[in-house]
């Protein structure tokens, strides 16, 4: 029951969603990459069942075989509400992908999620964490890519 829980998050369907957790579906279990159905509706915007494996305690901070959380696919994607439920759940906000040490932080902060980038500020999001590849911050990653809204939010939190 368990890969067809992380296939009706896939197909979207709701009710059977539900259906699959009241039955014993594990809302923890992984498929093959690693993935769990809270990965798979944190990075396709499914708010609605995010906040039911929530509820059924899925957790916040599985990751996939390459170190991604449901919070970082969020993040990374520009899901605003679902960032907003994971960090209420806990989530951690400075895990890393295992190869190149990306965070929630610095994914949301490349590609321009500036409500997202505030709410992880807010939440105490480690500004200083540096990425496995070269060494670099959020803030050293976004200087590259010209946002001065997001620079400007991230020295102020480096400054603090």
């Amino acid at each position: 029951m368990s890969l067809e829980l992380i296939n009706a998050v896939n197909n979207d369907n709701i009710p059977l969603v539900k259906t699959l957790i009241e039955n014993g579906a594990d809302v923890n279990f992984q498929w093959f990459s690693g993935n769990t159905a809270l990965m798979a509706a944190s990075e396709y915007g499914k708010t609605d069942v995010v906040r039911i494996l929530i509820e059924a305690k899925a957790d916040v901070n599985a990751k996939d075989k390459y170190g991604n959380t449901a919070l970082i696919w969020a993040a990374q994607k520009g899901y605003t509400a679902i960032v907003r439920m994971l960090i209420e759940a806990k989530a951690n906000l400075n895990a890393q992908a295992r190869a190149d040490g990306y965070t929630a932080l610095m994914l949301a902060a490349l590609n321009g999620h500036t409500d997202i980038v505030r709410m992880l500020i807010d939440a105490k999001a480690d500004v200083s964490v540096k990425d496995k590849l070269h060494g670099m911050t959020a803030l050293m990653k976004t200087v590259t890519h010209g946002n001065t809204e997001i620079v400007r939010m991230l020295q102020e939190a480096q400054a603090r």
